[in-house]
C-alpha cells in the first residue's frame, strides 16, 4: 500500500506494526489536519490517502504519541440499536466518547 510506504518513510509506520490505523492517526495529528474519521478503517485510510496526494512538506514523526479509541460496553445493545448502528463494534466506538491522541 502506498500510504503505508509513505508513512514508513516519514517514521510513523513500520511493517512490524500490528495496528496500521494508529500510524495514520498520528500522522494526521502531527500535521494538524483537523477532524478525521477513524471508523470504519477504510474511511481513515481513504482520508489519509487523499491528503497525501497534496504537494506539501509533511512533518515526520518527532515524538512518541498514543492513539486512544475508547469503546463502550455492548452488553445492553438491543436488536433495534444493532440495526441502527449496523454492528456491535460501530455502536461501541460511537458511544465510546471519542478518540484522542
Amino acid at each position: 500500500n502506498g500510504v503505508l510506504e509513505r508513512l514508513n518513510d516519514l517514521g510513523y509506520y513500520s511493517p512490524e506494526d500490528v495496528y496500521w490505523n494508529h500510524a495514520l492517526v498520528k500522522f494526521w495529528f502531527a500535521n494538524s489536519l483537523g477532524d478525521l474519521p477513524v471508523y470504519p478503517p477504510w474511511a481513515l485510510l481513504d482520508a489519509v490517502a487523499r491528503v497525501l496526494e497534496e504537494p506539501r512538506q509533511w512533518t515526520s514523526k518527532q515524538q512518541q504519541m498514543a492513539f486512544i479509541l475508547p469503546c463502550a460496553d455492548t452488553w445492553n445493545l438491543t436488536p433495534r440499536m444493532k440495526d441502527f448502528y449496523i454492528s456491535r463494534k460501530a455502536y461501541s466506538i460511537t458511544k465510546g466518547c471519542g478518540s484522542f491522541v
